[in-house]
């Protein structure tokens, strides 16, 4: 589970700009290497709770790709989600 979210770290690639504003100003594009199913969501802080902004459903291929709406610098939280599962890298 260490791994897959360190390579999660290393890969998402996100970037602000301000043309396009119908599909948002914050684009996350990433590639989770060896992830076939799970889902990926992108989080913020509301009232000292996690929020979620967005769900990506992976299936297949692990790359994603999101575009969002932000009004101001915030820090974003990604979290997997890998479902149930036999695995030993899940604590």
């Amino acid at each position: 589970m260490k791994k897959i979210l360190f390579s999660l770290a290393m890969v998402a690639i996100i970037s602000c700009s301000s043309d396009k504003k119908s599909e948002g100003n914050l684009h996350i594009t990433g590639n989770v290497k060896g992830l076939k199913q799970g889902k990926l969501y992108i989080q913020r802080i509301k009232d000292t709770t996690l929020v979620a902004m967005d769900t990506i459903v992976i299936s297949g291929d692990s790359s994603f790709k999101t575009d969002l709406q932000i009004d101001s610098a915030e820090m974003l939280y990604l979290f997997l989600d890998r479902g149930e599962t036999n695995s030993i890298d899940t604590t």
